[in-house]
């Protein structure tokens, strides 16, 4: 494991059509609102409008580029391999709306939600602090100094295969309604039995990031930066803050 496992391979946008800019645009013009109007709280009405807004036009954008592409997803319901990865780079605005799910939905297992967070959060320092160790005591070999410890420890992590805190055993997501555009960037079009964890090397798997373009993803960090509270990006790290 670790070292010998290395780091994924770096997954690819696929190409984006016209379609899918015009679709784009819309969803630049909305963030751009949210931007200007600096509205108190990302859970009020009027923001959770626009966003929600957002969110159909971004599986709009995403349907373009698939029937661009020519395949079908193999994604769907039920399936929930990807969701023993550790999600990062989630915008503060979603685990804040996230939180509010949460508390709205099923307040009684709120409590049981914080333990499984922080049980996975123990468990990505811990990865941390092996990759770290590891990646020094082999510091003069060029191949390990090529390697970047984020993508390692984040490899390592989903080889684990600790379900995330918010997937039921059936393997339905508690929150997908409002899950992290991070979880819904991520498409795969190969037999399922590939994603799987022993997989994660693999460079011929037809696996892309479905994601906004550069004028887009500014705003969201712009959104991002408005509402920042805690200083983290993994959503069941921050998600501990704003259940707690």
């Amino acid at each position: 494991m670790f070292l010998e496992d290395k780091a994924p391979v770096k997954k690819e946008n696929l190409p984006v059509p016209p379609a899918a800019v015009a679709v784009n645009k819309e969803i630049v013009v909305l963030l751009e609102q949210l931007v200007s109007l600096r509205i108190a709280s990302p859970c009020s009405p009027e923001f959770v409008a626009v966003y929600e807004k957002i969110l159909t036009l971004f599986s709009l954008y995403q349907q373009r580029i698939i029937d661009d592409y020519g395949r079908r997803p193999t994604c769907a319901k039920g399936c929930s391999l990807c969701c023993n990865h550790w999600v990062e780079d989630v915008y503060s605005f979603e685990a804040e709306i996230i939180a509010a799910y949460i508390r709205k939905q099923f307040p009684e297992k709120v409590e049981a939600i914080i333990r499984r967070c922080a049980g996975n959060e123990k468990e990505i320092a811990r990865l941390d602090d092996i990759v770290q160790q590891k990646l020094a005591e082999h510091s003069a070999n060029k191949e390990v100094a090529d390697i970047d410890p984020a993508d390692l420890v984040l490899a390592s992590y989903y080889q684990l295969q600790r379900p995330c805190a918010l997937v039921s055993q059936d393997g339905v997501c508690a929150i997908y309604p409002v899950r992290p555009l991070t979880c819904r960037i991520y498409t795969s079009f190969s037999d399922v039995t590939r994603c799987r964890a022993e997989y994660i090397n693999e460079k011929d798997i037809p696996t892309y990031l479905l994601d906004l373009q550069e004028d887009a993803s500014k705003l969201l960090d712009t959104l991002h930066e408005t509402y920042n509270r805690y200083n983290k990006s993994g959503l069941q790290a921050v998600l501990i803050d704003y259940l707690s």
